[in-house]
């Protein structure tokens, strides 16, 4: 992954925290999270401890990242760290050639709309951002400009939603 990449990955981690610090708790690698990198049925799901797939969220989580993995994208995260507050139970950082995406699944419809507004104010910070909220899951764009890989991204998250 290249620098710009990686800048772009973590800014999208930013945006959804709402600025990057406020929160007493550092930040920890995610865990039970899963790396989906080949399309078709053989994209797995790597969990520790007690299944994912026990919520709903979760359960769309795997959805969306096997729904992704067909298309050919690269989709990493799983499960936040516990101790974030604002933060979505689950997250997917979608990157590609041209642009990123941050998919973030909330809990319940109520919490997914009361950090949208929070959501798309830092998203305005980033040339070319923009955020959509579908339900319970908010998916953010960066610097994504291929109207194709949207829609693709789009319609995994929909049949979710």
């Amino acid at each position: 992954m290249s620098a710009a990449r990686r800048l772009a990955a973590a800014a999208l981690a930013c945006v959804w925290l709402a600025g990057c610090g406020g929160d007493d708790e550092p930040d920890r690698p995610t865990t039970g999270g899963a790396t989906a990198t080949a399309p078709g049925p053989a994209a797995t799901t790597a969990t520790t401890g007690p299944s994912r797939a026990a919520t709903p969220e979760a359960r769309a989580t795997d959805a969306v990242r096997e729904c992704l993995a067909q298309y050919g994208y690269r989709a990493t995260g799983g499960v936040r760290a516990p101790g974030t507050p604002g933060a979505p139970r689950f997250e997917i950082l979608v990157a590609g050639p041209r642009g990123s995406a941050f998919v973030a699944f909330h809990g319940t419809l109520a919490s997914a709309r009361r950090y949208e507004a929070r959501v798309r104010n830092n998203a305005e910070r980033f040339k070319g951002a923009s955020v959509v909220r579908e339900g319970t899951i908010t998916t953010v764009y960066i610097d994504l400009t291929d109207a194709a890989a949207r829609e693709r991204i789009q319609d995994c998250v929909r049949q979710e939603s």
